[in-house]
């Protein structure tokens, strides 16, 4: 993606930050879309492309999390299942994904594109209502502000690579190789 972004849409290098293998943990994940809302040289309305190609995984819903049926789906950092300090780091929930890309949009606008090359990606920037704030570890290190509604889908275009409860494969040899495009 990004040698893409270089070569075929001219997108300065001094543009685009990557996080690969194990720089791309929880922490830097999350404080890497942050940085987005921080960035004076991003403007109001300029594009933002998010991609993420990794594990994805789903596990069940905290108690009090408006979920389709019990489970919760997530992206899975490099560092997922670690024990750091004592704690054990947990993946990036999809509600935390949708309140990160809405705190970004409230700063730079929506035209934000995320692209989720994992399993279980179809819900991965889900917004549910949240009528408190989940005491789950699975939100540990993010505060959701009080009062948040569903921002769902206005903050951002999502392009997901399977539906939510589906694993995310690579098989050419099940597509007729004439019709698909390559480089």
């Amino acid at each position: 993606m990004e040698e893409y972004l270089q070569s075929e849409l001219d997108v300065p290098k001094s543009q685009i930050t990557s996080l690969r293998n194990s720089q791309a943990t929880r922490r830097m994940i999350i404080q890497e879309i942050q940085n987005f809302g921080q960035n004076p040289t991003i403007k109001f309305g300029d594009p933002i492309l998010i991609y993420y190609a990794g594990h994805g995984g789903e596990t069940s819903a905290p108690p009090g999390w408006d979920c389709e049926g019990s489970k919760t789906q997530m992206v899975i950092p490099y560092d997922c299942e670690a024990k750091v300090d004592g704690e054990i780091i947990h993946g990036i929930p999809d509600r935390t994904f949708g309140w990160l890309l809405k705190q970004l949009a409230d700063k730079k606008g929506n035209n934000i594109t995320v692209i989720l090359d994992n399993c279980f990606s179809g819900s991965g920037t889900r917004a549910g209502k949240l009528t408190s704030e989940p005491s789950s570890r699975l939100h540990r290190g993010i505060r959701i502000a009080s009062g948040f509604v569903n921002g769902g889908l206005k903050s951002h275009v999502l392009l997901a690579a399977c539906s939510a409860g589906e694993y995310a494969r690579e098989a050419l040899s099940n597509l007729d190789i004439e019709r698909v495009t390559y480089r």
